[in-house]
């Protein structure tokens, strides 16, 4: 078998089209699901389809029409309980609004899984008046990885 040698310009090229093709994947990722994107963005995404002032009966329909977005929770009696502790005091403390709407996803990757919950706010005339969102970032123990490659 012939021996092959490789220089370091073919080297450092292969290993910045393995690169550069991991960050295509990425970000063609981050384009196709808006749930994938930093908060800030997730929110101004949100706000975009479901501003301020709108019915909440014109916002279930666009949830529900909303693939990405998953399976929305309703609530016509009570407002959602804001989850950031560090901004309100104790966890739950502060109720928003008199009716909400609110949902949560999960995107896998790899050894990392990321958390999206997002809570509409609406008075007791059912118009909008918050939107929340709460992204989570973190480390998945390696006992919850299944082995079969099905994540």
């Amino acid at each position: 078998m012939k021996n092959i040698k490789f220089s370091y310009k073919y080297i450092i090229f292969m290993i910045l089209m393995v690169i550069s093709v991991f960050l295509s994947f990425f970000i063609i990722s981050l384009i196709n699901n808006p749930m994938r994107r930093p908060r800030s963005m997730i929110q101004n995404h949100i706000l975009r389809h479901t501003p301020i002032g709108m019915h909440i009966d014109e916002a279930i329909i666009i949830i529900q029409n909303n693939e990405q977005w998953g399976v929305p929770s309703i609530q016509r009696e009570q407002g959602f309980r804001h989850p950031e502790p560090w901004i309100h005091g104790e966890r739950g403390t502060l109720i928003i609004g008199d009716m909400s709407i609110a949902f949560h996803t999960i995107n896998i990757i790899s050894y990392f899984e990321r958390i999206v919950r997002i809570s509409w706010g609406f008075d007791e005339n059912g118009k909008l008046n918050e939107v929340h969102v709460l992204s989570t970032f973190i480390l998945r123990l390696a006992s919850e990885i299944p082995n079969n490659g099905s994540y």
